[in-house]
């Protein structure tokens, strides 16, 4: 597990992006209480989800430099409702434990995240922004695009919403997919795509299935740069998206 340096303020390390400069960590879409919403339709899953992701945040913690800020960008919950008694105990467990660990926490309210100020009070660090802009990066979640204002500051911009993931094929023909970031251009800026930080399922196969936000054009999404992620964290590149369409 050890970061990729895309940029010299941005760094890829495992399913998160690690802004040294800025001593900041960024990731995407926990979708908490899905666990609960996969079991209330009948899926059999073992207990633990949150333990999970509490760990691999320590682990990518330990390969990481100084962090004082962690941004979550978008989807801290999953139910578009307002929140569960399910979601809102595992994010009161979550803040807490993220609490202890960081100065400062924003959550990028993301297409899921109604009714979350309810959650200040178990983070008292806790800030819940629209998008974030600083210093030409724009963080937004990415189920709309930039405002004009967001636009005219931004050099990179950061998303996630779309749970980027690729299928991959064995020489023996078994396809298995991974999460993994998507590096392009909108408008002329710097795009960068992030995966969930859900571990319960990869994601959205841009091999097979459309993307689902508008900053990601399905016709010039080939030209994008695709880095899967494996389970233990490391980090490959694969080059265009389009080199994994081919026949």
């Amino acid at each position: 597990m050890e970061p990729l340096e895309l940029f010299p303020d941005l760094w890829l390390i495992d399913l998160a992006v690690y802004l040294p400069k800025r001593k900041t960590l960024v990731i995407a879409d926990l979708h908490l209480g899905y666990e609960e919403a996969l079991r209330l339709a009948g899926v059999a899953l073992p207990p633990g989800h949150l333990r999970k992701v509490e760990a691999r945040l320590e682990r990518l913690l330990s390969r990481a430099g100084p962090v004082e800020r962690l941004i979550i960008n978008g989807d801290l919950k999953h139910r578009f409702a307002p929140l569960s008694r399910y979601e809102e105990r595992e994010a009161v467990a979550l803040l807490r434990f993220l609490g202890r660990r960081f100065a400062e926490l924003i959550l990028v309210r993301g297409n899921h995240d109604k009714n979350v100020e309810s959650l200040l009070r178990a983070a008292p660090q806790l800030q819940v922004r629209e998008a974030l802009v600083e210093d030409g990066l724009v963080i937004i979640h990415g189920d709309r695009e930039p405002s004009p204002a967001e636009l005219a500051a931004a050099e990179s911009i950061l998303i996630g919403h779309d749970h980027p993931a690729v299928g991959l094929r064995s020489r023996a023909g078994r396809v298995e997919a991974y999460k993994a970031f998507l590096l392009g251009e909108y408008r002329g800026r710097r795009l960068l795509v992030q995966p969930s930080f859900n571990l319960l399922v990869c994601g959205t196969d841009l091999t097979r299935e459309r993307t689902l936000s508008p900053l990601l054009d399905d016709e010039r999404l080939a030209a994008f740069q695709v880095y899967p992620v494996s389970d233990e964290g490391a980090i490959y590149s694969l080059g265009p998206l389009g080199s994994l369409l081919r026949p």
